[in-house]
């Protein structure tokens, strides 16, 4: 149990002897102690006055990793235990608390290619071999485990309409990538649903919308009797040869103005494949404990047909292995292909937040 403030740090510039890790120099009198309760979900912890140090052991890492995070409430049932926010490298929000116990959302985003993320609907099921390691639905289950309430039934898909409205609230243009934690074309969302997210995108032209989705065809016809939002980007999910590149003829009868590919985790090498009407690809090895290895000549094949098919092209990462072979963090391993980076985007388009 953590001490209480009476006990805290009482030197503007000293650490008390019992603190821990120690990343660095006390930050103010109000330091508190590292508390033993509840750790088991949120990690240890110690903070100065609206920051927090936690160490990261969530994700099974062989060695803690420390990270700044923003303070929260008090968690209910343990007084003077400070639960940290998820600020975690993948492409949900950062969850904080207000001492109402109200859940806030920063949806601003650590994917690569994108600003921020919009998810008026969360979960969903595997149907292919890229949903084999589901980042989304490992993440859905520590955010179910941290009380949040979107999540309080794991990664079950459910729709979330007091989420419809956000991009509204949001006047600086920005590029949206929808439901990052689902399939916006889930056989189970009905269309009345769609129809309103839709119209929630043809509201706010400022801003821009990245829907990718494995369920082609249900994209595909679900737009046969509806005109795409001009600022809305239209993409499929290409991982492999036998699920993937099938995707991409459903995806070419979509009338969108900006149609483009996912090809994370890409799996094998996809062979020749028909860029036609095609605007952006996107590469990435997987990652995750369970990662699969991404090999060199895949991704190059790609991008150089990309450069012969007039398509933009844009290496996230290589994801869990790296170009040698070898097993390693994401982070260790990089974005670099052929020794370069490569952050292509459509013509015309930047990212801002």
């Amino acid at each position: 149990m953590a001490p209480s403030s009476a006990q805290a740090c009482s030197h503007p510039r000293k650490r008390p002897t019992s603190c821990w890790p120690r990343p660095g120099p006390c930050a103010g009198p109000r330091m508190k102690h590292r508390p033993e309760t509840a750790r088991e979900n949120v990690g240890g912890l110690f903070f100065a006055r609206s920051t927090i140090y936690c160490v990261d052991r969530l994700n099974s890492q062989p060695k803690a990793v420390i990270r700044k995070c923003t303070l929260t409430r008090v968690l209910p049932g343990f007084p003077n235990v400070w639960h940290p926010t998820l600020d975690n490298a993948g492409p949900d929000p950062t969850y904080s608390r207000t001492l109402d116990g109200e859940v806030h959302v920063a949806t601003q985003s650590k994917i690569e290619w994108t600003d921020r993320t919009w998810n008026p609907t969360v979960g969903c099921t595997k149907i292919s071999q890229g949903c084999k390691n589901c980042y989304a639905l490992v993440m859905a289950e520590r955010l179910k485990a941290m009380g949040v309430e979107a999540y309080r039934m794991g990664f079950r898909l459910r729709l979330l309409e007091e989420r419809l409205n956000e991009p509204l609230e949001r006047k600086k243009p920005t590029i949206y990538f929808v439901n990052s934690m689902s399939d916006l074309f889930h056989e189970k969302i009905p269309e009345a649903y769609l129809d309103r997210v839709f119209e929630v995108i043809a509201a706010t032209p400022q801003h821009q919308y990245q829907i990718l989705t494995k369920r082609a065809e249900r994209m595909a016809k679900y737009f046969e009797s509806r005109n795409a939002p001009s600022n809305a980007w239209l993409g499929v999910s290409v991982e492999n040869r036998k699920q993937g590149v099938p995707r991409i003829d459903s995806l070419r009868r979509v009338p969108a103005s900006i149609r483009f590919l996912s090809c994370e985790p890409l799996l094998e090498d996809l062979g020749e494949i028909d860029l036609t009407d095609i605007h952006w690809v996107i590469v990435g090895g997987e990652s995750g404990a369970k990662a699969r290895p991404m090999d060199a000549s895949w991704a190059n094949s790609i991008r150089e047909q990309c450069e012969n098919q007039g398509a933009a092209f844009f290496f996230k990462q290589w994801g869990g292995w790296g170009a040698d072979g070898k097993k390693r963090s994401k982070s260790a391993n990089g974005r670099l292909l052929e020794g370069r980076t490569w952050d292509q985007m459509p013509a015309g388009f930047n990212l801002t937040a």
